[in-house]
């Protein structure tokens, strides 16, 4: 069984790549929490190349999702990799996202850019889609839907009541309001920064929810200027 926190958190951490060798570890998985499928396999599961299932295992191993040992014969002879799948409470979910690379998408942010498209775009083949029957209200509306519990579920990061926010018509409107003017991972890049402003007892852009991040981008702006001046990291 894939545990729902892998779902619900890790999984955006790991990338796709990560998701699809994690799912063949748990359905390969024995009851001391071993799996041992080999590259070859996996990758014919998914139907995906080598490289893509390497990449899997790099970015779960990083994440602490995972341990891989590397086992031989008494002969010297390599096996398929053991791999043990993690407690959760040993799993990494800190961001590492480079600090340079946060501050040029603040720069995007608070600068007032023009605005980005928000949310994923669709996989599925436009051939395997049907159009005749849904209007096109009701797309944006569960875009929107979609995208708001994204932004919500960003909040994670500095909120440990972050699902008690979902019903909260107050941070709905706030996301909504957030996703007419910036992406998904410029608001990602702000929220991404809130654990060290929260920290800071001289800030006053603390936020743990989207109105309240809404109500202190000035004072986060602040702080971002304040901290470039005083450091090597390129100002905005």
């Amino acid at each position: 069984m894939m545990d729902d926190d892998y779902l619900n958190g890790q999984a955006k951490l790991c990338g796709w790549q990560g998701t699809i060798v994690y799912n063949s570890l748990c359905r390969h998985a024995n009851i001391n929490q071993e799996s041992f499928p080999s590259i070859k396999l996996m990758a014919k599961q998914h139907r995906v190349g080598r490289n893509t299932i390497l990449k899997g295992v790099e970015n779960l191993e990083k994440r602490n999702v995972i341990q891989v040992k590397k086992m031989r014969t008494k002969g010297g002879q390599w096996l398929n990799n053991t791999y043990i799948l993690l407690d959760k409470s040993d799993w990494d979910y800190s961001s590492q996202v480079p600090v340079e690379d946060t501050v040029n998408i603040l720069s995007q942010v608070l600068v007032g850019t023009p605005p980005s498209p928000c949310g994923d775009t669709s996989q599925v083949p436009v051939e395997d889609t049907k159009e005749t029957h849904i209007k096109e209200t009701h797309i944006k509306e569960t875009h929107l839907a979609t995208d708001i519990a994204k932004v919500i579920e960003l909040f994670g990061l500095v909120n440990p009541t972050v699902y008690s926010l979902y019903r909260n018509k107050t941070q709905r409107a706030a996301c909504e309001r957030l996703l007419k003017k910036w992406s998904i991972p410029q608001i990602k890049a702000v929220v991404n920064l809130l654990p060290e402003i929260n920290a800071d007892k001289y800030s006053k852009g603390k936020s743990i929810t989207p109105y309240e991040l809404e109500k202190n981008l000035g004072y986060i702006q602040a702080w971002i200027t304040t901290k470039n001046s005083n450091s090597k990291v390129a100002k905005i």
